[in-house]
């Protein structure tokens, strides 16, 4: 199914979750980070940089995990992080301490996505695979593409972009798995 077909025949149930997807990722590293030792000594926003920087090729359970780890451990070095890229966790803790490492495409549109931003649109393997893409990477030029195409769908039917890429998002991965 395309992105357009699977948004179109989304039960309601799944677009509510779509929308709901973005503030319930905040509203999840907000408890977490309190939690976990956050105090407030440092911005809230490098909690949700440091995450993004731990979703590639992550499950989500791991990344809380490493997360919490991380906030636990006041981010000092040298951090275990088994089953964690290292680059990605080296990415995540320079977050924690305001380093701006987070530069991949995908990585900052979640954490826009996530801080509210309405028009990000965070394209993944799931993304891809539901234009067809062919592989789970794409060159810069694609993704620009992709994050403008999903803009167009989201605006002809009135919905954030974010919010729409999210209900396309869980559309490909329920048949996988339920996560709602």
């Amino acid at each position: 199914m395309t992105p357009e077909e699977l948004y179109n025949d989304a039960e309601n149930a799944l677009k509510v979750a779509g929308r709901a997807f973005y503030p319930l990722e905040r509203e999840m590293l907000w408890e977490i980070a309190q939690a976990h030792g956050y105090n407030g000594t440092f911005p809230f926003e490098r909690v949700v940089w440091a995450y993004a920087a731990l979703s590639p090729q992550q499950t989500w359970s791991q990344n809380v995990q490493t997360l919490k780890r991380m906030l636990v451990c006041e981010h000092d070095l040298p951090f275990e992080n088994p089953g964690t890229l290292p680059d990605a966790a080296y990415k995540a803790y320079q977050s924690l301490h305001g380093v701006k490492a987070v530069k991949g495409m995908k990585v900052c549109s979640f954490a826009r996505a996530i801080l509210g931003d309405p028009n990000a649109v965070a394209i993944d393997r799931w993304m891809l695979r539901s234009l067809g893409h062919g592989s789970d990477n794409c060159t810069d030029a694609q993704y620009h593409r992709y994050e403008q195409y999903f803009r167009k769908l989201a605006w002809e039917r009135e919905e954030e972009p974010r919010a729409l890429q999210a209900i396309v998002w869980l559309g490909m991965r329920e048949p996988t798995r339920r996560l709602l």
